[in-house]
């Protein structure tokens, strides 16, 4: 039987394996069996045929495994990796009291294509997934939550973005519970996703919280992912105007914005200072989540025998090098 320190250092290997060896714009409409509320959001259980396979019990003492992905997450964005005036206590103290690596590059810049990478430890060259929401994982690849659910682990993927919808990503495969949250965004001239639809951390992390209370008991594996750092840039407050408290006539975070900027405008430094702010703001709240699981954890008595992995799909680029977002290209 493995040691918790092989089992941490095997699944962080793992990650490094895989990032450091490592828009077509969807028809706009309801993603299949995706509700949104006018307040808050609706859950969206998926039903799942899943094939059947052979189940072996875990072995006795075989730790939890949270995977936590955020997406668009720079490394210049968190405390530990340099940023004195980041505000992440808790991702820097998980880094500081665990492992993290300085040299971990995206497979490709685009959220599922990065994901299958991790989840199957391939490249896009290998699993085909090189086209963010047309290309999907075929079912002949082995994915992590697959392997884990063979092993006895109960498995589940509490995501915030319509990209995971099993019928843009095929990552679905291994999980008893697959479930999407999205808020209602109420864009005007929607021509995205992003135009009606975000995810939100704390959202997200109440189903991460109600789902762990209710499956506590047994070895899980918890895949959850955050979109907030995704343009639009919209931080609850008070992150909001954490970083940048009075920035009159600034630009907002809007997808107005968003768009202006794809169309080749140019922006002031100092709106391009409050947009990086208005991001800085969006991974604060998300390490606040992030506390909060982490303190659920351990008020459920898990914390200990629980791994816990954290990493992101891509960075962003705003306007570094000329170029905006997360394009194409690995910067």
């Amino acid at each position: 039987m493995w040691s918790k320190r092989r089992w941490v250092v095997a699944l962080l290997v793992l990650a490094a394996i895989i990032l450091g060896a490592s828009l077509v714009k969807s028809r706009l409409g309801q993603p299949a069996g995706l509700t949104m509320a006018e307040e808050g959001v609706e859950l969206r259980p998926v039903s799942l045929s899943l094939p059947e396979v052979e189940v072996r019990p875990a072995p006795p003492g075989s730790p939890n495994v949270l995977l936590i992905t955020i997406d668009t997450l720079r490394a210049d964005a968190l405390g530990v990796y340099g940023n004195t005036q980041a505000f992440t206590p808790t991702l820097d103290s998980l880094a500081r009291g665990g492992a993290f690596f300085t040299a971990a590059i995206s497979p490709l810049p685009q959220t599922n294509p990065s994901h299958t990478a991790i989840f199957t430890g391939t490249y896009p060259p290998t699993n085909r997934v090189r086209i963010h929401q047309a290309d999907i994982l075929d079912d002949s690849f082995t994915t992590l939550a697959e392997a884990l659910k063979e092993n006895g682990y109960t498995t589940a993927g509490l995501y915030s973005w319509v990209s995971f919808e099993p019928q843009y990503s095929g990552l679905q495969q291994g999980f008893d519970n697959y479930q999407g949250y999205l808020v209602p965004t109420h864009g005007a001239n929607p021509e995205r996703w992003e135009d009606v639809f975000d995810g939100r951390a704390d959202v997200t992390t109440d189903a991460v919280l109600e789902w762990l209370a209710q499956n506590r008991e047994m070895p899980f594996f918890v895949w959850t992912h955050y979109n907030d750092p995704h343009f639009p840039y919209a931080p609850p407050a008070p992150y909001d105007t954490m970083y940048d408290p009075d920035c009159d006539g600034c630009v907002d975070g809007s997808m107005n914005t968003i768009k202006r900027i794809a169309q080749g405008e140019w922006l002031s430094d100092k709106d391009i200072a409050h947009l990086r702010a208005l991001y800085k703001g969006e991974v604060s709240f998300v390490d606040s989540q992030i506390a909060r699981i982490v303190a659920g954890l351990d008020e459920m008595g898990v914390r200990e025998n629980t791994v816990i992995v954290v990493t992101a799909d891509h960075g962003e680029a705003f306007a570094e090098n000329g170029l905006w977002f997360h394009p194409g290209i690995l910067q």
